[in-house]
């Protein structure tokens, strides 16, 4: 049985590696770092995902270094443009794991005290042992052993929430100020929360029924006559914060993402963590033709592909309403709409984006207080973060 599970976990890992997406999950026993072989003259601060910066950007502090995902990427996702401190920030590209083991050279040069990690990385934590001072830890959903796994139901089907950005942003928080005292991360962490739960209330108060949506968010990618060819949906255990409601410990909004023609369609096969896919792109259209209201389209890249090759693609068939497509459907970068997921400034900004999406339709989505918007620490207020040195 242990043999079938592992084979499962590596079939779906590599899927969705592929698609450059996560595998959800997120474990919240969260042990406590022992600092190995203390070098004092160990300064700089290391975060390897775009999620990790983003929830440093929002703790008010910009890291050294940079990696912002790694694979030949170089910088942040769009979202957090206008966000970071450059001057302070150097983007590298450096894999933090060489094969099995650290990439250890490029790693000691960059003199760290601290390595922000996801918790994927939590079974090689010891083969940093002098190489880093410290390590502290998020998430973006990726631990082999999940323990937060909340129902969330929307459309009538039961999808597990394995990550909680809320629970990742106070992990990362908790940790550093372990590393950092006197800065007050985790009450810094929790007022963001605190607002955050504020604003969906708030905008739950509309007049608007958030419940009477169904919306789906593609992850698209190809081009011509090939777009109806090549998507997926992201699942909405990605956005509890969209389809989260009163029957879920995460609340949000409480969009629906329809059920599938086929009750039996949502299995391990389709479902997988972060991702809904067919076995071929006609499946997901036979699955869900006429069931949505809305849908968003995202692609890495925008300029690939004519937004009219959507329009008057089969995609628009899972609209109620397809003679509506040019209104009903929205384009965005992937950064924009999925990287932003993980992390708690992008939490925020999607917010906003879906705010204004269903205004532009003119849904009168009001009560999006901006009281409640919590302020993010502007660049050039952010600061190094060293020992010693509370902010």
């Amino acid at each position: 049985m242990k043999n079938t599970k592992r084979m499962k976990r590596k079939f779906n890992f590599k899927f969705l590696a592929m698609l450059s997406i996560p595998i959800i999950g997120i474990s919240l026993v969260v042990p406590v770092f022992t600092v190995n072989n203390i070098t004092n003259n160990r300064l700089n601060l290391w975060t390897t995902y775009d999620n990790a910066l983003d929830n440093s950007i929002a703790l008010g502090f910009a890291p050294d270094f940079d990696n912002a995902g790694g694979s030949g990427k170089i910088k942040y996702g769009e979202y957090l443009n206008g966000f970071t401190n450059d001057n302070i920030t150097q983007y590298v590209n450096i894999d933090v794991m060489d094969g099995n083991e650290v990439n250890r050279l490029p790693i000691e040069k960059l003199n760290l005290e601290t390595l922000i990690l996801n918790e994927w990385m939590r079974a090689d934590e010891y083969k940093f042992k002098g190489i880093v001072n410290n390590i502290a830890w998020t998430s973006m959903g990726d631990s082999e052993n999940a323990t937060y796994n909340e129902p969330m139901i929307t459309g009538g089907w039961n999808y597990k929430i394995q990550v909680s950005i809320d629970k990742a942003f106070l992990m990362q928080a908790r940790d550093l100020d372990r590393i950092y005292p006197g800065n007050k991360f985790e009450l810094k962490a929790e007022e963001i929360i605190l607002k955050d739960k504020q604003r969906i209330k708030k905008i739950n108060e509309s007049l608007f029924d958030f419940k009477k949506i169904s919306i789906g968010i593609i992850s698209g990618g190809g081009d011509g006559a090939n777009i109806s060819n090549s998507f997926r949906f992201f699942s909405p255990s990605v956005y509890p914060f969209f389809y989260g409601s009163d029957l879920n410990n995460e609340k949000g909004l409480g969009m629906q993402f329809p059920e599938p023609k086929d009750k039996s369609f949502l299995n391990n096969t389709h479902y997988l963590n972060s991702v809904i896919a067919g076995d071929t792109s006609k499946q997901l259209l036979e699955q869900f033709k006429g069931k949505f209201d809305y849908l968003i389209y995202t692609s890495p890249d925008i300029s690939s592909y004519d937004k009219n090759d959507v329009l008057n693609s089969e995609i628009k068939t899972m609209l109620k309403d397809p003679s509506k497509a040019n209104e009903n459907i929205e384009f965005g970068k992937r950064g924009k709409w999925y990287t932003s997921a993980w992390g708690i400034i992008g939490k925020r900004q999607l917010l906003t984006y879906m705010v204004e999406f269903l205004n532009k339709n003119n849904l009168n989505v009001i009560n999006d207080d901006p009281l409640l918007i919590w302020n993010v620490t502007p660049p050039q207020d952010l600061v190094r973060l060293r020992k010693n040195e509370a902010k």
